[in-house]
């Protein structure tokens, strides 16, 4: 254990090497504590490295091997490895059990220990429980359970004299301050701690109070000296080859000191950060990495990467709030069995005190004699006189913790507001970005010139886009309606739009079926890489116009291509095209194939139409938002019949007026309904 203890953090082959030993030697010793004493060792190793699903395993053998030798102290140790293990896992539940248990060991270890040794191990088994509890306090958001428990840790580890154990309460300590915003308690602290790891280092607790002191708003401390802690705190990380330590810091120090380290600087440790996290699969810190790595982005002027930078961000920070929300659900739990503790401790007291009054009165009911019963009834006053004072007492010992738990339940509302503004400040970023990638229609007026766009997205980001491109003679069009709206359709849009540019521009095809082909393929090997079997995807209909040859060449998934024509010009019309006709024009429709931009059971290539242009035709590429919106007299959906129909009476008019037309029917026809999906349309005239 000495040698591995040498090594853990500052030599990884070796380390492992004589956990390895430490392992086989136990096993040919065919001793239950010594194997557990391996295995705890072994557990140790894995959890330095991150591995904290093997780090649980290896410290379940070693809590088995030490209960089958009868070693209390060992067990109530391996419960706290446990503990630990799974707080940085996450799973603060589990970790509370196994560290209440841990806690509960020490104390009945305590009560009963018959020499110096078995009292010592066990004062510092409890010291370390109660510190972990701390932790796991601060973790769900109850400082003042957290400050309890570690004032708690703090007591015992100053009436040992344990330099080590007084630094850690007081890097704990500090970090509390400092997450309820109170600056000069935790600027104390921090430099209390900080004297004592300086005279006797601990790598990981040393490097946390250096970066978490370092990155304190409101300290007495110069950019100088916040620069130096930084970069000593980095420097240890590294030194301890712990992935996950190392891999914080960079992301914490690029995201404080972002304004103040040159581009360099920044692109340098945003890359190590990238490759721990990768190595390491460190899920945990992909949120905070990507959301620097937006800002990054923005200031290289690099807008499309900030935007696949926040993507990635905001789909992580979804998980991370619903992750966020179990804890609020485990602390809500742990509030109410706390306050159950105590309410049952209460009803006890008072059935306690009332079996004791029935027992006095049936006392003095059997006696007679005065002096008898002037003794009881004196006794009785005093009783009734303790009882008044303990409940009193009680009573303002719950006032207390009224008073903690509304403190409590306030502090979590300003948590919530504070992430509700940070979700919608990204949601409003995230816009800003989808725009700057979306063609202008200037853009696509330069080419088109007597054209129209009707782009209305459900939420503030969406899932519909439009896609504009030129190659040659080919102006290349296209309304897409991706799996669902909002962020999560944005998040589908940016890999569908990217997979189009890519077809076109990377492979160079110019025939809309190969694109569309291509695009599929994209798409789908773009979400197999998430491991998981996705059938997100999108519909689309794609035309390729040549303006010399006058011709248009269509392929669609799901989504139609609409071209009205005058009855004058209507040729014969094939099998494969549907027909609507009014006294003056006609308006012909190609269907797209039934089958998405995504997986699908039944994959087959998409087929193109080539359709001869004739002057003043008018096309329509459209999502299904228009038609499927409920609304009307009934609340029924407008359907498509009644748009064909209103594109026909409106055949005549230049298309800034059927722009105007379309979206006042839309409106209107909407009224006081919410809208139910994105909606883009787009018509232009030859």
């Amino acid at each position: 254990m000495r040698l591995f203890t040498k090594y853990e953090y500052q030599d990884t082959l070796k380390a492992r090497l004589y956990a390895d030993s430490s392992l086989i030697w136990a096993k040919m010793s065919e001793n239950d504590a010594i194997i557990g004493d391996a295995y705890r060792i072994k557990g140790w190793y894995y959890q330095d490295r991150s591995k904290f699903d093997l780090a649980i395993n290896n410290f379940i053998l070693s809590r088995n091997y030490l209960k089958k030798a009868g070693k209390k102290q060992g067990v109530a140790d391996a419960y706290g490895n446990l503990g630990n293990a799974h707080y940085d896992k996450g799973d603060f539940q589990r970790c509370l059990d196994m560290q209440l248990i841990s806690l509960r060991m020490n104390e009945e270890i305590l009560a009963n220990a018959k020499t110096k040794e078995e009292r010592s191990r066990a004062d510092e088994g409890k010291a370390y429980a109660l510190h972990n509890i701390g932790d796991i306090y601060a973790e769900i958001g109850l400082f003042q359970k957290a400050f309890e428990y570690t004032f708690q840790s703090l007591k015992h580890d100053l009436r040992v004299h344990s330099d080590e154990g007084v630094a850690i309460s007081y890097n704990t300590i500090a970090t509390l301050f400092k997450k309820t915003n109170q600056t000069d308690s935790a600027e104390y602290y921090f430099r209390e701690a900080l004297k004592l790891h300086e005279k006797n280092p601990q790598p990981y607790e040393y490097g946390t109070a250096l970066i978490e002191f370092s990155t304190l708003d409101g300290a007495h401390l110069t950019i100088e000296e916040r620069s130096k802690m930084a970069r000593k705190a980095l420097r240890i990380r590294r030194e301890m080859a712990d992935a996950d330590s190392e891999a914080s810091t960079l992301i914490a120090i690029s995201r404080y000191f972002f304004d103040d380290l040159s581009v360099d600087s920044l692109s340098g440790m945003l890359e190590r950060a990238f490759f721990l996290i990768e190595d390491g699969d460190l899920d945990d810190l992909r949120s905070d990495y990507f959301k620097v790595y937006s800002r990054y982005s923005m200031r290289l002027g690099d807008f499309k990467g900030a935007y696949f930078a926040l993507e990635d961000y905001l789909e992580l920070k979804a998980f991370a709030d619903a992750k966020q929300r179990d804890y609020d659900i485990i602390a809500g739990g742990i509030k109410y069995q706390v306050e159950h503790e105590f309410r049952q401790d209460s009803l006890r007291q008072e059935n306690q005190f009332a079996t004791e009054r029935n027992k006095y009165l049936e006392d003095i009911s059997e006696i007679q004699d005065i002096v008898y019963l002037s003794v009881i009834g004196f006794l009785l006053l005093i009783a009734s006189l303790v009882y008044y004072v303990s409940s009193n007492r009680r009573r303002k010992k719950m006032n207390g913790l009224l008073v903690e738990k509304n403190q409590i339940v306030e502090q979590q509302k300003g948590l919530v507001e504070e992430r509700n503004k940070s979700i919608s400040d990204s949601i409003n970023y995230a816009r800003r970005l989808q725009a700057a990638i979306l063609p202008t229609p200037d853009q696509i007026n330069e080419y088109i010139p007597d054209s129209f766009l009707i782009f209305e997205p459900k939420d503030v980001v969406s899932g519909d886009f439009y896609w504009f491109e030129t190659k040659g003679d080919l102006s290349f069009l296209a309304v897409a309606d991706c799996t669902g709206h909002g962020v999560p359709g944005a998040m589908v849009s940016v890999v569908c739009s990217n997979a189009i540019n890519r077809s076109v521009n990377e492979f160079n095809l110019k025939s809309p079926k190969e694109i569309l082909n291509k695009t599929r393929e994209i798409v789908i090997e773009t979400f197999a890489k998430s491991g998981d079997v996705v059938s997100d995807g999108m519909d689309i209909s794609l035309i390729a116009i040549n303006f010399k040859e006058k011709k248009i060449i269509f392929s669609g998934a799901h989504n139609a291509l609409w071209i009205v024509r005058g009855n004058d010009q209507v040729e014969t019309i094939s099998e494969e095209v549907n027909l609507l006709k009014t006294d003056q024009y006609s308006l012909l429709e190609w269907k797209g194939d039934k089958q998405p931009i995504g997986r699908f059971h039944n994959i087959q290539s998409f087929i193109q139409h080539e359709i001869k242009l004739s002057s003043g035709d008018q096309v329509y590429l459209m999502s299904d938002g228009f038609v499927d919106q409920f609304g009307g007299p009934s609340g029924k959906k407008f359907k498509s019949i009644p748009l064909k129909r209103l594109i026909l009476e409106n055949a005549s008019k230049p298309m800034k007026v059927q722009k105007e037309t379309f979206a006042n029917a839309f409106f209107d026809w909407k009224g006081d309904q919410d809208q139910i999906d994105d909606v883009c349309m787009i018509g232009f005239r030859l």
